[in-house]
């Protein structure tokens, strides 16, 4: 669940933005297609026991982490968690 809700939080930071909404959208877009990309990878290595589940997590927070670098760079808005 916790990819799902990455790949969630990534759209809902695109539909956000109001400023600057051209580039942060393309770069966030950009951020979500390399990560998909990786995650079939990822995904693949953890099927076959090359890599344990616990990099999923770190995955997760890997690509959360800059997903809100990239909207703090754009927008100079900080993503608040809930």
């Amino acid at each position: 669940m916790k990819i799902v809700r990455l790949f969630d939080y990534m759209t809902e930071l695109r539909q956000k933005v109001q400023d600057n909404r051209g580039e942060v959208e393309a770069r966030l877009e950009d951020h979500e297609a390399t990560a998909k990309c990786e995650f079939c990878q990822l995904l693949e290595n953890v099927c076959s026991g090359k890599e344990g589940m616990e990099c999923l997590d770190a995955f997760c927070d890997k690509h959360h982490r800059e997903a809100d670098q990239i909207f703090h760079i754009i927008t100079g808005c900080t993503v608040v968690q809930h």
